[in-house]
């Protein structure tokens, strides 16, 4: 039976493309920025009934297809008009984030770059923060941030400004002239132009006859002439005919495609070429975190640590690898355990701390530290093309015994305190003053 094709409007989108082997070599190097449109967030098809543009335009009665910004001078002609248009913007983001359908639709472009942290540095002409919400970028909307943009682990230039400051918002003409020459002469224009002179941008959730991007290009890239980088359009709507015009008059090349089909196929070529986490292994990762931590609570409930306190060392283990898989799971969009050559590192870190712990007789810790290692590994093991049945997480620990499952760890160590006397010195310390009933928590520090 032949597989049956979707034909849902996300899917039609997402055409075939050939990698361009100029633009992969860009991104295999990391010198890769994303310059986001409208399109691929809250104007994007599926997450509101109308666009802002038809909303304004309907608000105002208006018949006629003006440009944007003499859209929005016509809507804030009327009384308390910009007042007004900062409303109208608030509510349709508030349904859109209301709705986790619709969200889902504006936030899938933000979800694909996630797990991409080679794409760093983000520009975008939109005012909604779901790069700040979901891959926890950095926004940098006014000249006066600039000297903080080395701390910033991913930044995001917003030129157009953000809905978290009203005064930054651009949308009228007269605020467009302003965001031009801002571009031209200050700050935040300089390190755009920098960027549009050193990296190569991938625009996207815009058309190829979007005269906004066409505008910021004018300004950014004057001066440069015949050294300006080739940049990139991706758009699943772009013509033979634009594509030609944007390379003419722009040097842009036009890739046809939807610009969330692009990013993933970019993280599936990361993937399989580099040690690049995939994104399915995160969904293993969390089903480990609820099976394992629930497999700790029903152990946590049938001891007693003052009766039994050498069992100590699994709860301070297990709370280790709850911890280590917690991270992963809140962090993954964040681009922090992308990188797999990172991931072993933190391991062989960890190790030493093992070490060093055992050497100071700390055996919660050494417990603790070994916990958070293996769930590290756990994801390793999950990318490893060599592992066709990656190994579970042992689910106990003894300082003296080492890793073993349940029915190990109840036949050897479950009613046999003394398996370790210095580890049941430990245990009787720190269990000494702790309430009958009451577990000790590992925190994830030491």
């Amino acid at each position: 039976m032949a597989e049956k094709i979707c034909e849902c409007e996300i899917c039609a989108l997402k055409i075939d493309f050939t990698l361009d082997e100029h633009l992969v070599s860009e991104v295999e190097k990391h010198n890769c920025v994303i310059f986001a449109g409208a399109g691929i967030s809250t104007e994007t098809g599926g997450a509101h009934p109308d666009t802002l543009y038809d909303q304004i335009r309907f608000a105002s009665k208006i018949d006629t297809l003006p440009p944007f910004w003499e859209l929005i001078d016509h809507f804030e002609a009327q009384p308390n008009g910009r007042q007004k248009l900062l409303q109208l913007i608030k509510d349709r983001f508030s349904y859109i984030d209301g709705f986790r359908d619709l969200k889902n639709q504006a936030t899938r472009f933000h979800s694909a770059l996630g797990n991409a942290p080679f794409f760093k540095t983000i520009i975008t002409t939109n005012w909604d923060r779901y790069f700040e919400d979901t891959i926890e970028a950095t926004p940098f909307v006014y000249d006066s941030d600039i000297p903080f943009w080395e701390t910033a682990k991913r930044p995001v230039i917003k030129i157009h400004g953000s809905i978290d400051n009203y005064s930054s918002l651009v949308a009228s003409s007269s605020d467009y002239h302003i965001c031009e020459s801002r571009l031209r002469e200050g700050a935040l224009g300089a390190v755009v132009k920098q960027i549009f002179a050193t990296k190569t941008c991938i625009l996207c959730g815009y058309s190829a006859k979007d005269t906004d991007f066409k505008s910021i290009f004018r300004a950014v890239q004057d001066g440069l002439g015949r050294f300006a980088r080739t940049h990139y359009l991706v758009s699943p709507h772009v013509t033979e005919e634009e594509a030609e015009r944007l390379k003419e008059e722009f040097g842009i090349v036009s890739i046809r495609t939807d610009a969330t089909h692009f990013v993933e196929t970019i993280k599936s070529h990361m993937q399989d070429s580099f040690c690049w986490s995939r994104d399915e292994t995160f969904d293993q990762i969390l089903d480990d975190l609820i099976e394992f931590r629930d497999m700790h609570l029903d152990f946590a409930n049938s001891i007693n640590l003052r009766e039994s306190p050498h069992l100590l060392f699994a709860l301070s283990y297990q709370d280790g690898v709850i911890h280590a898989l917690q991270r992963i799971v809140d962090r993954h969009m964040a681009g922090d355990f992308s990188d797999l050559h990172k991931v072993q590192g933190q391991i062989s870190l960890y190790d030493d701390k093992c070490d060093e712990y055992r050497k100071l007789k700390s055996l919660a810790d050494v417990s603790y530290f070994r916990g958070y290692r293996n769930g590290l590994m756990r994801l390793v093991y999950l990318n490893s093309k060599l592992e066709d049945d990656p190994p579970v997480i042992p689910e106990f620990y003894h300082p003296k015994l080492g890793e073993m499952d349940r029915e190990e760890y109840d036949d050897l160590v479950l009613n046999n305190p003394e398996v370790h006397k210095a580890a049941l010195k430990e245990a009787k310390r720190k269990t000494a003053h702790l309430p009958d009933g009451m577990v000790i928590q590992h925190q994830p520090w030491g």
